[in-house]
């Protein structure tokens, strides 16, 4: 006996896979058509280098932040590269 002829929930189904890869192509086409780089903008240098300067004279993490306004986190992933040595990084904002 031939082939099994589709339901209404299965081509219900077809079309829902085809709309979704449909809307995940013009996701990408719209990604790779911007130059706006996503994301949170990179911390400014200045502030960065206030934040290690303020660890070295041994502030706190906590002290630091609310001096500096960054987060606790910002500033403990700093002071965790100064004491690998790997000088920090990038840190996001």
């Amino acid at each position: 006996m031939g082939g099994q002829l589709c339901g209404p929930f299965d081509m219900l189904g077809v079309f829902a896979e085809f709309e979704r890869s449909m809307i995940v192509a013009r996701v990408r086409a719209g990604l790779q058509r911007t130059t706006k780089r996503l994301g949170r903008p990179p911390m400014p240098e200045e502030k960065v280098e206030a934040i290690r300067t303020m660890l070295a004279q041994g502030l706190g993490v906590r002290e630091t932040a609310r001096r500096t306004g960054a987060g606790t986190a910002t500033v403990q992933r700093l002071k965790r590269a100064m004491t690998v040595g790997d000088g920090g990084g990038t840190v996001a904002a």
